[in-house]
């Protein structure tokens, strides 16, 4: 039934103290219930008023209008209708008034015709002229003014339900003695229990179900879904987590489109430990408004549901790219999850906006040697290489990851600032065989790396030290044994396949072979000039001397001054 005259001193009077207990929990409970009283009502939720102009409200003019309205604001002008007039509690019209059915709670100036009836509750107060054929006035009420009792008074079964909480209906009705039950209804017939059993399953269905009653709502006995939170929260406070349960979840089975509502029910369910509701009403808080986003990331985080939290913080990252606390955050989560893949790619929009975190530069290069993105992690190693220039370990790092994907100079380049800070490391001697070789000192050459190695059997630099030796000294048998020794152990260093290859070229064996390695060290290393002159070298014997023309002509796009390069293709050109 619809109660339009709520006794609203129950609702302030609803304690603001946690059933929780103490601590953080009692805190947040009290910021549930308050935040929940001390919202603007924005939206109407009383299912059975057509319109509801709350208190605050203030209105001149005429209205004119259908079905029932509730007024607890200020009206000021004329107000004509065929239907049902509420003046709540905290009401005030000033107006001539013709309705049909006038129910007043609150104060009233002016005169009124009422075509059904007109209802006065104790405490209102109505100043003017009443002219309707049913007059009920309660005691308590205020009226000023005369009534005239018009027309025929309307049957108890025409009026409007409107039941006042502050009334008594407990007299007992004690049925005459001589009523008799007439036969044809003294037992029911089975299709009227029938009947009984559908519409008792559709009263529990409707219950039950997640339906939007409508205006129905209050004539079958439920309440709108603000009456529905409020009792819950009374029962919450008052330590009964039971009941305020109960309510909660009828109130969230309602369709409404009120996000205050909906966000005391998220931090209500999020108070009892209830996440798959509160889950369920933080989603529908931020379809209605996306300011609530970050407290419902929060409760994702807080109840580890990292799917959910990710999902939340990329929407709300596109909205705020620039917020750096939500992008540590996902990468926390993804951490956590073990996502690499898209872990780089938020360490890439990340170090947009802080280009001199090493922390998150060193992740990034592990993920890039993991996934063998070398490219990548070469780029990574330059730029820990400028945020901490006297770090001898990342320098060797760097030079060895440099000369293994064929970039030998800088790797050089590199070897030497790595001596430069450590004047006794091993990679000293590595430099100074190489200097020997260059100088044609192939004895002393020999001497460096043999060193080297007895201190580091696996020194990549040094073994090939050892190759390029041979091959300098013409030792080519010697040269090709070491130098597949050493690709069994490195199958992915760019100077041993291209020295190999280079060996199997000058010895006249494996040219199929040979051309393969040679393709493996220029995909490593387009930019090498060396190795594309292998290439060629190798097409140009197999008979293929467009090809190798192609190929030289590149060589020369890299290196424009070698004259080296320039006499190979006019010599392949001639021929």
């Amino acid at each position: 039934m619809a109660v339009f005259n709520r006794n609203r001193e129950a609702n302030n009077k609803l304690s603001l103290t946690s059933p929780f207990g103490g601590g953080k929990t009692k805190e947040k409970l009290t910021k549930v219930t308050k935040g929940f009283f001390e919202r603007d009502r924005e939206t109407n939720n009383d299912a059975s008023f057509n319109s509801f102009f709350d208190t605050g409200i203030s209105m001149k003019g005429t209205l004119d209008f259908r079905g029932t309205v509730r007024f607890d604001g200020k009206f000021e002008g004329e107000i004509r209708s065929d239907g049902t007039l509420v003046i709540g509690d905290d009401g005030v019209i000033n107006a001539k008034i013709k309705a049909g059915y006038i129910v007043s709670s609150g104060k009233i100036v002016g005169d009124i015709q009422a075509a059904k009836s007109v209802s006065i509750y104790p405490k209102s107060k109505l100043k003017g002229n009443i002219e309707t054929p049913d007059l009920q006035v309660y005691s308590g009420a205020c009226f000023d003014g005369n009534c005239k009792m018009v027309g025929v008074v309307a049957s108890p079964d025409s009026l409007p339900v409107i039941i006042d909480e502050r009334i008594d209906y407990s007299e007992e009705v004690i049925p005459s003695e001589n009523l008799e039950v007439p036969k044809k209804v003294a037992k029911r017939p089975v299709p009227m229990i029938a009947a009984i059993a559908l519409l008792s399953i559709l009263f529990l269905w409707l219950l039950f179900a997640k339906v939007d009653l409508g205006r129905f709502g209050h004539i079958l006995g439920f309440y709108a879904p603000k009456e529905l939170v409020e009792q819950g929260l009374s029962f919450y406070n008052a330590g009964q987590e039971k009941e305020a349960l109960a309510k909660f979840r009828r109130a969230s089975f309602m369709n409404f489109n009120d996000y205050n509502l909906h966000l005391t029910l998220a931090q209500s369910f999020d108070g009892l430990n209830k996440d798959r509701e509160a889950l369920s009403e933080y989603k529908k808080v931020v379809n209605l408004n996306g300011a609530y986003r970050e407290e419902f990331i929060r409760f994702l985080i807080r109840r580890d549901m990292p799917e959910e939290a990710v999902e939340q913080l990329k929407i709300y990252i596109s909205d705020n790219p620039d917020n750096i606390k939500s992008h540590f955050e996902l990468v926390g989560l993804y951490k956590k999850m073990g996502n690499e893949d898209d872990l780089y790619l938020e360490y890439v929009k990340l170090i947009k906006l802080l280009p001199k975190n090493e922390e998150i530069v060193t992740d990034m290069l592990r993920i890039e040697l993991a996934k063998g993105w070398n490219d990548k992690a070469l780029e990574s190693y330059a730029r820990i290489i400028k945020l901490d220039s006297g770090n001898p370990s990342i320098r060797l790092a760097y030079a060895n990851l440099l000369f293994v994907n064929g970039r030998e100079q800088s790797a050089a380049a590199e070897f030497s600032a790595l001596v430069k800070l450590l004047p006794g490391h091993i990679e000293a001697e590595n430099d100074k065989g190489f200097g020997y070789i260059e100088s044609k000192m192939f004895p002393n050459a020999q001497q460096s790396f043999s060193a080297v190695l007895s201190n580091d059997s696996e020194n990549l630099r040094a073994k090939y030290g050892q190759i390029m030796l041979y091959a300098k000294m013409w030792r080519i048998d010697e040269a090709i044994t070491e130098a597949e020794k050493l690709l069994q152990l490195h199958p992915v260093a760019a100077p041993v396949l291209n020295r190999l290859a280079w060996l199997y070229y000058a010895k006249g064996i494996n040219t199929e072979e040979a051309i393969k390695l040679a393709e493996k060290a220029v995909a490593i290393n387009l930019k090498s000039d060396k190795y594309l002159d292998t290439l060629a070298d190798l097409r140009y014997k197999n008979g293929e001397k467009e090809v190798a023309i192609d190929i030289i002509k590149k060589a020369i796009e890299i290196n424009p001054t070698s004259a080296y390069y320039t006499g190979k293709l006019a010599k392949y050109q001639a021929e």
